[in-house]
């Protein structure tokens, strides 16, 4: 289980993002300033710090700077108050991961969480084998290498530059320390061949002078360090080490990289799903004016009803563009069935219900949008499975279109039709609670007329008798 550590001077604050992370199952603890949350750090760093960017006294400036010059692997992610681009870009150069501006959603918290320490997963997948080859034609300097490097990944060591060729040309490596000075082959002339196999191979070169010339050249050719003979098992440690840390931030940097581009695509993409509903509601509009006010309130009352029973910001969208297109299938029900004065013969009705399996029809045919085929095709489906176009039954009924239904049902009653008079509120409320259980489900129901009294509902009341 990952460690996180949360920072901030608010208990209230602390308290919440502790009970979120928890109920994810990590493992948390809070500190409520600066100085206490470096010193448990420098005790048992985590996986993550979450800290707040205004603190009194040792502030979170302090604790990201002293947090990544003693404990660079641990990712931070900045909350703050106070946001806006400028303190983002400085923030991410002091070495955060990611930052929130308060105030801020649950799932933006656990987005963030998991994107960092997804990261950091792949991250710790790709350096914990790291692979080392060592070259030199000395064989007491090889065994000396190999045992001074000894726990840092796995270690290969050959003697011949060409027999170095052929493991990289069959193996993945990701240091290579090879000699200047060989026999047949020099290490630069192995270095330049090594990085056409691999390009993205790290070398350190071993000179045994202080000729600065064919460091030069090495550098020229790719090497990433050099070393000088003699040196120390500390010395070698430390210089392939300092690779590796490189190595490992460009290779986190670019899994971040990934990370950030993947959620630009989904928010690209939800973009263009919203432009495509948006053109398909213009066109229904254009077919059915009396749709666009009634498409527009029951998407209202689906998200009052979504948010009363407390369900996810991805489910709302769907839930959102869902009630939004739910007539869709209107745009192909003939004008005479649309706007009769009188009461629809039972032929004329059953060309109507055909609407919600002509919206399916068109949904499918656009890949982007069959999430929203549920809604559309069964919200005329009732609880007790008389309904349409399946005969659903009770949890059969997709929850966006059982939501749907409700209000559609009650915007319906509420509204003036060319054979009927709008219902008062009250007879409308009655009729939900009649029917509770037998077309309509008791949950959506219920979590509907337990927003009845709010300002958003009676807002959208009051959109209908001005709209009718």
């Amino acid at each position: 289980m990952r460690k996180i550590i949360v920072v901030d001077d608010d208990k209230y604050m602390r308290k919440l993002l502790a009970t979120i992370l928890q109920t994810e199952g990590y493992d948390v603890m809070t500190v409520d300033n600066g100085a206490d949350a470096v010193r448990q750090i420098a005790l048992d760093p985590p996986a993550l710090l979450i800290l707040d960017y205004m603190m009194p006294g040792t502030t979170g400036v302090d604790v990201m700077r002293e947090v990544k010059r003693n404990h660079p692997d641990v990712d931070i992610i900045v909350v703050t108050g106070h946001g806006n681009e400028k303190l983002a870009v400085e923030i991410m150069k002091l070495g955060a991961s990611d930052y929130l501006q308060k105030p801020f959603r649950k799932k933006e918290l656990l987005d963030s969480v998991h994107r960092v320490l997804g990261a950091r997963v792949e991250y710790d997948k790709q350096i914990q084998g790291a692979k080392l080859l060592i070259v030199d034609d000395d064989k007491a300097l090889t065994n000396f290498m190999k045992s001074a490097l000894s726990g840092i990944g796995s270690i290969e060591a050959v003697n011949d530059p060409n027999a170095a060729l052929a493991l990289l040309n069959n193996c993945s490596y990701d240091v290579m320390i090879c000699d200047i000075y060989m026999p047949y082959m020099d290490g630069i002339e192995l270095l330049k061949r090594s990085k056409v196999v691999q390009p993205t191979l790290d070398v350190m070169v071993i000179t045994s002078s202080d000729e600065m010339q064919k460091v030069r050249d090495a550098v020229k050719s790719g090497a990433s360090d050099y070393i000088k003979k003699p040196f120390t098992q500390e010395v070698l440690r430390e210089a392939v080490g300092d690779i590796l840390l490189s190595r490992q931030k460009r290779v986190f940097d670019s899994l971040k990289k990934n990370f950030l581009f993947q959620e630009l695509k989904e928010a690209e993409r939800a973009e263009f799903l919203r432009e495509i509903v948006e053109a398909l509601i213009m066109a229904l509009e254009a077919r059915d004016p009396y749709t666009k006010g009634h498409s527009e309130r029951v998407t209202e009352y689906s998200m009052i009803i979504g948010v009363e029973m407390g369900l996810t910001k991805d489910l709302l969208t769907t839930i959102r563009h869902s009630a939004r297109l739910h007539d869709l299938g209107k745009i192909g029900t003939e004008d005479h069935h649309l706007y009769k004065m009188g009461a629809l013969t039972s032929d004329e009705k059953n060309q109507v219900a055909r609407h919600p399996e002509l919206g399916s029809v068109i949904l499918k045919s656009i890949r982007l949008l069959e999430d929203y085929i549920p809604g559309v095709r069964h919200h005329h489906e009732r609880y007790d499975g008389k309904g349409y176009p399946d005969g659903l039954r009770g949890e059969e009924i997709p929850l966006i279109a059982r939501i749907i239904s409700v209000a559609d049902a009650f915007d319906a009653m509420l509204s003036s039709r060319p054979y009927r008079k709008a219902m008062k509120i009250d007879d409308a409320v009655d009729q939900l609670q009649k029917f509770k259980g037998v077309q309509f489900d008791p949950v959506v129901v219920d979590a509907l007329l337990n927003a009845i009294g709010s300002d958003a509902v009676r807002a959208i009341i009051e959109k209908a008798a001005a709209h009718a």
